[in-house]
């Protein structure tokens, strides 16, 4: 699995990395990830359990942030689909429901809560959670908008930005304060209700 950051890495001169070797780191991230979480995890434990050396992680990632952020991303593109059924509001609510399945693993979904505590304390990990985490997994919802837009099912003078936040924005309230349910079947009705607000009148 290629992640943002061998992406960023072939831009790089030198030796290029093993596939196997970082899909190795990745998943060791995740589990330490698991284990202690964010706060506590070491670049020395990752590369010790992962049988890399600590130089060889700083020349992939630049810190533990880096490397924390583009594991829990690898991990969230497989529920993060971003489907073209003909019709904006399907797309959105197959989209919602696999982040919603994402962000509520067992085992996932706590270190992603952490990770949004610790960007309340940190304006740079924030910027980085932007920049790493939240603007490529809205990339794809952007492509369904304007898809959406094209095809005369949203009001296009809303603007992706806001459009997608009206969506969302729901979603993610649930997630965070544990205030109602988020199976498929709430999600499906969370997106229904929020895109009527943006179906052109």
């Amino acid at each position: 699995m290629t992640t943002p950051a061998a992406n960023e890495q072939k831009r790089k001169p030198g030796r290029p990395r093993s596939q196997a070797v970082e899909e190795a780191v990745l998943q060791t991230t995740i589990d330490l990830l698991i284990e202690v979480g964010l706060k506590d995890m070491t670049m020395d434990a990752i590369a010790a359990r992962a049988g890399v050396s600590k130089a060889t992680l700083y020349k992939w990632w630049p810190s533990k942030l880096h490397l924390g952020l583009d594991a829990l991303l690898s991990r969230g593109k497989v529920q993060a689909v971003v489907p073209d059924t003909g019709s904006a509001v399907e797309d959105f609510v197959l989209n919602a429901q696999g982040i919603s399945r994402f962000y509520t693993d067992p085992k996932i979904g706590p270190c992603i809560m952490q990770l949004w505590g610790e960007c309340l304390n940190s304006p740079d990990l924030l910027a980085l959670y932007r920049e790493r985490f939240l603007s490529r997994r809205r990339a794809g919802l952007h492509v369904i908008h304007e898809r959406g837009v094209a095809r005369g099912d949203i009001d296009g003078r809303y603007g992706v930005e806001l459009a997608l936040d009206i969506i969302y924005g729901p979603l993610i309230m649930r997630l965070l304060t544990g205030h109602g349910l988020v199976n498929d079947h709430e999600v499906e009705l969370l997106v229904r209700a929020s895109f009527a607000g943006l179906i052109p009148r």
